[in-house]
């Protein structure tokens, strides 16, 4: 597994984080992937995980709202399952 990180470009800014995902990363384009990743705590911003709100109803306070507006400054990773190719 590896931890991809990416700095908040500027023109991210202002946005939230889960219109971000579904529009700047190819691979996040589908809405219930993204959604799985969300519930299992896969995504984060600043290191604290980033929940939708439909994930927050399971009574787990912890998290950061998927609706949160980024700003300048911020970061998103994200749990990644590496596999390469056998040389």
């Amino acid at each position: 597994t590896r931890l991809l990180t990416s700095s908040v470009k500027g023109k991210w800014c202002g946005r939230t984080v889960l219109d971000v995902l579904s529009t700047e990363f190819a691979d996040l384009s589908d809405g219930q992937y993204v959604s799985t990743l969300l519930a299992q705590s896969l995504i984060c911003l600043n290191g604290i995980p980033v929940r939708c709100e439909a994930v927050g109803l399971d009574g787990n306070p912890g998290g950061i709202s998927a609706s949160a507006i980024l700003k300048n400054m911020d970061t998103i990773s994200r749990v990644v399952d590496w596999h390469e190719p056998p040389v």
